[in-house]
């Protein structure tokens, strides 16, 4: 987005962190703005979100940024992981058509609608990633 700083109008990076709760409704967790989408701007947001009580985070899903990946800890430095155990992985949507967008939705939606919801959650789930990911390979958590 642009912004003025300085009696300029510079490029700035403006994040929203939206998530699942425990009873799958989404939340937004933080919004910031910075200078750009590296890994330092990721980490500073996502340390920011776990010191205001985020936890348990198991997946990130966006799109192919490579500050955020690192900084959730996918890239090489594991170790200075903001969230330490969580996957990322890319998201499909920018990478197909509505239709495919609707049949993708639709088979992550079974891994959720299951009886005994987390649980089933937990037996389907990898079943329904198994039988999209030859076809996405790129957007497999990592």
């Amino acid at each position: 987005m642009k912004a003025r700083e300085g009696g300029r109008v510079v490029t700035k990076a403006c994040v929203l962190a939206v998530g699942v709760n425990a009873a799958g409704r989404r939340e937004v967790l933080g919004l910031a703005v910075g200078p750009a989408e590296t890994e330092k701007f990721w980490s500073a947001f996502l340390r920011d979100l776990v010191g205001r009580g985020l936890s348990g985070v198991q997946l990130a899903i966006s799109d192919a940024h490579q500050g955020l990946k690192q900084a959730v800890g996918a890239g090489p430095r594991r170790e200075l992981a903001a969230l330490p155990g969580a996957l990322h992985a890319r998201c499909a949507a920018p990478m197909s058509s509505a239709a495919t967008r609707s049949m993708v939705v639709a088979a992550i939606r079974t891994a959720f609608a299951q009886q005994g919801q987390a649980r089933g959650a937990r037996t389907q789930w990898p079943d329904t990633a198994d039988s999209l990911r030859p076809r996405f390979a790129q957007a497999s958590p990592r």
